[in-house]
């Protein structure tokens, strides 16, 4: 019986009876993965001991022209000031090492192992098992960096060589934790021999080295101040420097649950997600779930307006108020149960092409995925269950009979068209103009012009096969003549690489007050300029060579150093000599050329004073142009030869799209919310624009025999709609542009269209709702549906 009843309202209206389970369900799923990576997100880094007061150090080295160097790591130096200081119960820290590992038949080159202080393993372990204390020459690896580097069938007890760093027994293999972001795939006991150049590190606090992390003896929130403190301390003043390390070197205690949000350091050891993106979903898991209601109330109007004379009848003829909502019982069973099986499947096929999805609901083991489906099939069953209780209670139990029933049907179709589509705009207002702007921005940021070649370049990083000048030679010359492709440039930098050297560079003409100028200072061979396509403004009759005369140095410069300079005129800055300390001796500097602006990172405000040193050494990066994808294929197939793995091979638009990740996949999650709204915008208006045109024929018909034409008919409904549409508009504006500029901070330059862009998107949506609650106004009760009557 309870089937029978549900197939009936089915037929009524077969369409909407389907939108209505189809949208649900893809709100029932979405409002679990959303529930569900909370959750997730709320337990990671949570297992630790004591984990309130744990605490990692991370730093920011202030340059004095302006730039930032942010790590997750910490100077050597730092470790002993801090073990000195009472307040803080325990100091660790880990050493990351790149090695070249031979194990059996197999060579891998710079494979992660991480050198852990002694209580390491004790404070912060990420691993399923508690590991014994390590040796010395004992190593313990993941199953993953097995499979990666080692191939081994059997690991424990197996003898790996890690170079120059000797050989060691692999102790155990151990599991990481689900719920730790902490990525350590290979652990060695710490020693001063893992690291180069220890002892002079260990006085070394302009450089960072170690990840560093610390336990308060005290449940308090950690004080930055006293890490400001101990550079007061400590930190000695660098000669000549025109700044003191207290405005130089500034350090940050982040708790250990915040460590898994992605802050965008390229050396992190932990891994997760942006919050801005994490803030993002949670966001448009609420816009989702809303517009998924405020349109099931819609579909479910349309279905319940279609038998709304039975249920007057059945009323009138004796049924009781009890067995009316009884019935309705009948319809939201089989109705609900569609929706959650629905709302399963939707889930297994994201599991099925996800791995995301599946390791987010796999890793929780049974319970807390049940519990929480539960949890969501009882939000879901409350909105199924409210629709048809509110539609039964307006229009069936509480209304009257006969004229009287009619106005009340009426009254109550208007103030409920009214309400549900200025829901639905200010939903799909809000999505539209946020999807707009933050479309028209991320165009700009990526589009835009950094000064270099964006397409066509490949990165790699030279490895020791490649560490000396004539293996890079033989390595171009086997290039060109396998692929054709042409010179290889060597330079100290690549996009978004963060690590900077800055001098103290000075001329004989300079003002006193302009003794101290820095800029930043890149090494790169000659071939630099040509391969990443500088442009060149002055000195392009000279050709770019390495000096010969150890106490000069040649430079080429670009045109924001000629204005930091004071210099006016390309011809005087070549012919003016420069001064820097440089390796610990003061050279001249000569300036063969003047490129225009590029930019390291990110497009600024201004963009960067630039010095490029000229010389034959192997740097810590390689490039080389490529014609088309065929030929890159036949680079990187020539370069694995000489064992680079595939993370060190990296065309520019790769390495642009991996740092703008997260702002790339916060513009797919509000795109998917925001087509997901328009769609189900524009379905709402098209339901509520045919209940329109039921609740106000009988007026269009008296319109139209007194001679109304259907511009009357037209002008009449826009003055019924547009005033709520306006009303709607307006907040979606308002809270739109509070959103869209809150989104808006992370990004230093920002483009006037942004703005532009996200009002018209606003003002095209009110166009379309317009237009369709109009085309279905004449469709549902205007000339449209009656052809035949002048």
């Amino acid at each position: 019986m309870i089937l029978n009843e549900f197939f009936n309202d089915a037929k009524l209206n077969p369409l909407a009876s389907l939108l209505a389970i189809i949208i649900t369900a893809i709100g029932f799923a979405t409002t679990f993965l959303i529930l569900l990576m909370f959750i997730d997100d709320a337990k990671t880094d949570r297992f630790y001991p004591g984990h309130q007061r744990l605490y990692r150090i991370e730093t920011r080295f202030m340059l004095p022209n302006g730039d930032k160097i942010r790590s997750a790591q910490a100077p050597l130096p730092l470790i002993d000031a801090l073990k000195k200081d009472p307040g803080i119960e325990g100091v660790n820290y880990a050493f990351r090492l790149y090695a070249t590992i031979r194990s059996e038949d197999r060579l891998a080159q710079r494979a992660p192992v991480f050198a852990v202080s002694p209580g390491f393993l004790a404070q912060l372990n990420p691993y399923r098992q508690p590991p014994a204390t390590l040796e010395a020459n004992e190593i313990y690896i993941t199953p993953a960096f097995n499979r990666q580097y080692l191939g081994l069938a059997s690991p424990q007890g197996k003898t790996i060589d890690l170079g120059d760093k000797g050989r060691f027994v692999i102790k155990d293999v151990l599991e990481p934790r689900p719920d730790s972001s902490v990525a350590m795939p290979a652990i060695i006991a710490f020693s001063p021999a893992v690291m180069d150049g220890y002892y002079d590190k260990r006085v070394d606090w302009y450089h960072v080295h170690m990840f560093v992390f610390i336990k308060t003896a005290s449940a308090a929130p950690f004080d930055n101040r006293l890490l400001d403190k101990l550079v007061g301390l400590y930190a000695p003043q660098l000669p000549g420097a025109p700044f003191t390390p207290g405005e130089f070197i500034h350090f940050s205690a982040k708790n250990i649950q915040q460590m898994h949000y992605d802050d965008g350091y390229a050396d992190d050891l932990a891994g997760g997600i942006a919050k801005p993106l994490l803030h993002t979903l949670y966001g448009a898991a609420f816009f989702v779930l809303l517009t998924t209601a405020v349109n099931f109330f819609n579909v479910n109007a349309v279905v319940n307006a279609a038998k709304r004379r039975t249920l007057h009848t059945k009323r009138s003829l004796g049924a009781s108020d009890k067995q009316l909502v009884a019935e309705a019982m009948a319809v939201i069973v089989p109705q609900f149960a569609a929706i959650c099986a629905l709302a399963l499947l939707i889930l297994i096929g994201f599991s099925a092409v996800s791995p995301y999805v599946l390791a987010l609901i796999s890793h929780h083991g049974a319970v807390l995925p049940v519990a929480l489906f539960l949890a969501t099939m009882l939000l879901i069953g409350c909105v199924v269950l409210a629709s048809h209780l509110l539609y039964l209670y307006l229009f069936v139990l509480s209304a009257g009979a006969g004229r009287a029933q009619n106005r009340h049907d009426t009254t109550a179709a208007y103030y409920l068209n009214r309400l549900t589509l200025v829901t639905q705009l200010l939903i799909s207002g809000v999505m539209v103009y946020i999807w707009a702007g933050a479309t028209a921005q991320n165009h700009y940021v990526m589009d835009a012009d950094f000064g270099y070649h964006k397409k066509n370049l490949l990165t790699f990083e030279p490895n020791e096969r490649l560490n000396s000048p004539e293996a890079m030679r033989a390595l171009q010359s086997r290039l060109k003549e396998a692929t054709g492709s042409g010179n290889i440039a060597l330079s100290s930098w690549r996009p978004f690489d963060m690590s900077r050297t800055v001098l103290t560079v000075q001329h004989a003409r300079q003002q006193a007050g302009e003794q101290f100028v820095t800029v930043t200072a890149l090494d790169v061979d000659r071939s630099f300029s040509r391969v990443w396509g500088l442009e060149t403004l002055g000195g392009g009759e000279n050709a770019i060579a390495v000096s010969e005369d150890p106490a000069v140095c040649h430079v080429m410069v670009t045109r924001s150093f000629m204005a930091l300079m004071g210099l006016s005129s390309y011809d005087e800055t070549l012919n003016t000599t420069f001064y820097a300390e440089v390796g610990g001796a003061k050279r001249r500097l000569r300036v063969l050329r003047i490129v225009d602006n590029f930019y390291l990172g990110e497009r600024a405000r201004q963009p960067p004073p630039l010095m490029l040193f000229i010389n034959e050494r192997v740097e810590k990066y390689a490039a080389i142009g490529f014609a088309t994808a065929a030929q890159r294929d036949r680079i990187t197939s020539l370069l694995s030869g000489y064992g680079l793995a595939d993370m060190h091979m990296q065309t520019v638009d790769e390495l642009h799209a991996d740092h703008f990740k997260n702002s790339l996949l916060i513009l797919n999650v509000i795109r998917l919310v925001a087509s997901l709204s328009l769609l189900l915008m524009l379905a709402s208006a098209m339901v509520i624009g045919l209940s329109e045109a039921r609740r106000l024929k009988q007026t269009l018909l008296i319109m139209e025999a007194v001679g109304g034409s259907v511009y009357t008919s037209a002008v009449f409904f826009l003055r019924q709609n547009v005033p709520p549409l306006a009303a709607a508009l307006s907040f979606s504006f308002a809270i739109g542009f509070v959103f869209l500029r809150r989104w808006l901070r992370q990004y230093e330059v920002i483009t006037g269209l942004t703005y532009t862009y996200a009002f018209a998107a606003l003002m095209l949506l009110a166009l379309a709702v317009v237009a369709v609650m109009a085309m279905a106004l004449l469709a549902g009760g205007g000339r449209m549906s009656r052809p035949g009557r002048r």
